[in-house]
């Protein structure tokens, strides 16, 4: 699968995990549940859906079970070798 299409996948499945998010909240609020309640529930559900959803059909795993890489074993050996040479590794400057 390539990059764009996996990509579009997860975006599909963002805005369908914040559209059960919200939906969800606005409808617990509405049937007098408390604020906090709400949002907590809204915000497990969305995330658990986005989850299994993710997981299932954006990331498919193999046939085997096992997860696909989306990098290069060259890529992978690069990024082994800075792990192991050095004891941090820093992502962005004067932040």
């Amino acid at each position: 699968m390539l990059i764009r299409e996996q990509f579009s996948r997860f975006f599909l499945v963002g805005v369908i995990a914040f559209i059960i998010d919200i939906s969800l909240y606005y409808f617990l609020t509405h049937i007098g549940l408390s604020v906090s309640f709400s949002k907590a529930s809204s915000f497990i559900a969305g995330t658990v859906f986005g989850y299994i959803v993710n997981s299932e059909y954006t990331f498919k795993a193999q046939k085997n079970g096992k997860s696909k890489w989306i990098t290069c074993e060259e890529s992978r050996a690069i990024v082994h070798s800075f792990r192991a040479e050095f004891d941090a590794i820093i992502i962005g400057g004067n932040t």
